[in-house]
């Protein structure tokens, strides 16, 4: 064997065991401090899932590890990379479900959520055909109380669910199956109820976040390659990052696909004949990102140090001193170009933007020094520990000639724990860097020796990732949508001692009904059968009419009392419904009640067609005669 042969094994092994421990040390919640600290405003809740569901998620990371494994052995890179972006999305659904059950309902709440998101609800609500939108600082201010995230944000994100739900307006059948798919999910928010079957649709964008993810495998095997890395090895282990999976459902997922992409840019501009193109895409890209998140900024300063760090440190003698120069010239034309196109047609301008943000940003109130700390440490353990230990040792063995990424992530990741911006949830935001800290641990592998050396350090570090991950997903909650509630229960049903069979157009009929004459007012109760799922929450009048023909009160109301809407009523089930409908002083004789429905409570006269018991048409369907004095 060769002399030192073993030490990189010992050293994987070192990170194996101690991650295992640690993996213990978390699911067991043996210290709490580890998620946070109550005193410092911040700890993750530590709630384990069920064990049948987290032996699933287990099964799940091994089957995945052990197909990577042996295709890798095969030699089929393209199946490899194509089972990690498989991978990717079915450990996230996986993760989602062990966490919250159904996970494309998850997936839904946590796009259409205010407190989670925002952007989607954002999107709905804002009049694009309004300018007033056009002052966007003046719209980050109205959403400070609906939305922590839209308040904090620049209009990319918003911009792209209106983009979508434009494309979805040219696709009426398409709107329409997903918004009749995904009503149930939240029948009786009359925020979203309102919004169109485009809208609706545009959702999609949202619970395929996890295919957005997946995508990041693409450009880091692209860019391992270039840089003469194992992409087989580091690409698909994007799928055992823990914050990718179990922030499923968040942009900050779908930004490190991009975020490789504007780094493989850069490095094919270094290798290009002619790289001006080259660096201004990669700052384009770059400039989107910081229009979708100013959490993304910090990208900026990571390719600027990278080129800087490249050119100080190894290509001083070979380029001039005004290269690296050249190269942020074309980048900072890309990075602003979304800016200034946004700009001139709006007249909102960034720095505006970035003011209103970060002073909303920085009102939250943090221990400066215990931040420090505890921000690298969720950074580290989120985006995966053992990765970020082996881009750790990629940093301490540097040696100069050797490629500068290590210097500039960690340069970057210091930087930004120095400054004091950040307030929390640094697994998430800064889930972008991890990209870049896989392609650095490529690096400490890539010098380590023999293929099968190499080979053995990738299957301890995935064992580490793996093992964590699985501690990690199986007990803490790190994502949720709590301003959204499930599909709420039906009301408790009642008898009806007049059964009944009028067909309203939108696809409900009514079965039954009864009434009883109680302290000045009838009691109306009203059983009806769902045929179809109806996508609008349609409103209920009735009004008395006298034994004379004088009408009496009208009373308009939704179904109990706005907890149950139509669009709540799933086909096949019999749902009751009761209203008091007040009468004049002194009424008495027969009465009959006029029962008619419509959409649009500002349009009551607008009633949806009733086919009768007889086949004969009507807006609305006479009850009675009901026998009051």
């Amino acid at each position: 064997m060769r002399r030192g042969a073993g030490g990189p094994a010992r050293t994987v092994t070192i990170i194996l065991v101690a991650s295992t421990a640690l993996a213990l040390i978390l699911a067991l919640d043996l210290v709490p401090f580890l998620r946070g600290a109550e005193l410092f405003h911040w700890q993750w809740p530590h709630e384990p899932v069920a064990l049948g569901r987290a032996l699933a998620l287990s099964a799940g990371v091994v089957v995945f590890a052990l197909v990577v494994a042996w295709l890798i052995r095969a030699g089929w890179r393209r199946g490899t990379l194509a089972w990690g972006m498989l991978g990717v999305v079915a450990l996230s659904l996986l993760a989602t479900w062990a966490r919250a059950g159904n996970p494309l309902a998850e997936l839904f709440y946590r796009t259409a959520s205010l407190t989670a998101t925002g952007p989607y609800t954002a999107a709905g609500l804002i009049d694009w055909s309004d300018p007033a939108w056009h002052d966007w600082p003046a719209v980050m201010v109205e959403y400070r109380e609906l939305s922590q995230h839209v308040a904090l944000s620049p209009p990319g994100l918003p911009l792209v669910y209106a983009g979508a739900a434009a494309g979805f307006e040219q696709l009426p059948g398409v709107a329409g199956t997903i918004r009749r798919a995904l009503v149930p999910l939240q029948c009786d928010n009359y925020t979203l109820l309102q919004f169109s079957a485009a809208e609706w649709a545009a959702a999609l964008v949202g619970l395929l976040m996890p295919v957005w993810s997946a995508l990041t495998v693409v450009p880091l095997a692209a860019v391992a390659r270039r840089m003469a890395l194992d992409a087989s090895w580091l690409a698909p282990l994007w799928a055992l990052v823990p914050a990718a999976l179990m922030f499923a459902g968040s942009w900050n997922t779908v930004y490190p696909a991009l975020s490789v992409a504007a780094f493989g840019l850069l490095l094919r501009g270094y290798d290009a004949r002619r790289g001006a193109g080259w660096w201004a895409a990669s700052g384009l890209i770059a400039g989107l990102l910081t229009f979708a998140n100013f959490s993304m900024i910090p990208l900026v300063g990571l390719l600027g140090l990278y080129a800087l760090l490249r050119h100080t440190l190894n290509e001083r003698q070979a380029r001039g001193w005004w290269f690296p120069v050249q190269v942020g010239a074309w980048f900072a034309l890309g990075l602003a170009l979304p800016w200034l196109v946004f700009w001139a047609l709006t007249g909102s301008a960034p720095f505006e933007m970035a003011r209103v943000a970060f002073e909303r940003h920085l009102e939250l109130d943090r221990p400066y020094v215990p931040w420090l700390w505890m921000h690298a440490w969720e950074w580290a353990l989120l985006g995966g520990l053992p990765v970020v230990i082996a881009a750790l040792l990629a940093l301490v063995r540097w040696r100069r000639g050797k490629d500068v990424l290590p210097l500039a992530l960690f340069g970057t990741l210091g930087l930004l724990l120095l400054s004091g911006t950040a307030r929390g949830e640094t697994g998430r935001v800064w889930l972008f860097l991890i990209p870049f800290a896989l392609l650095s641990a490529g690096q400490w592998i890539a010098r380590l020796g023999a293929p099968d050396e190499r080979a053995r350090v990738w299957r301890g570090l995935w064992a580490a990732q793996g093992v964590l991950l699985l501690a990690l997903a199986s007990t803490w909650a790190v994502m949720g949508a709590p301003d959204l509630a499930p599909h709420p229960d039906p009301p408790p049903a009642r008898a009806a001692a007049v059964p009944q069979d009028a067909r309203f157009d939108p696809g409900f009929r009514l079965v039954g009904w009864s009434a009883e004459v109680d302290d000045g007012a009838v009691v109306l109760d009203l059983n009806w059968r769902s045929e179809r799922q109806v996508t609008t929450p349609y409103y209920f009048a009735a009004l008395p009419v006298g034994p004379d023909g004088t009408p009496g009160e009208a009373v308009v109301w939704q179904p109990d009392e706005t907890r149950y809407p139509v669009t709540c009523w799933r086909p096949g089930e019999t749902v009751s419904d009761a209203v008091r409908l007040p009468l004049p002083a002194e009424a008495s004789g027969d009465w009959f009640i006029s029962l008619s429905a419509f959409a649009d409570v500002e349009r009551p006269l607008e009633t949806v067609g009733v086919t009768l018991p007889d086949g004969s048409r009507d807006r609305q369907i006479g009850l009675g005669p009901v026998r009051v004095g």
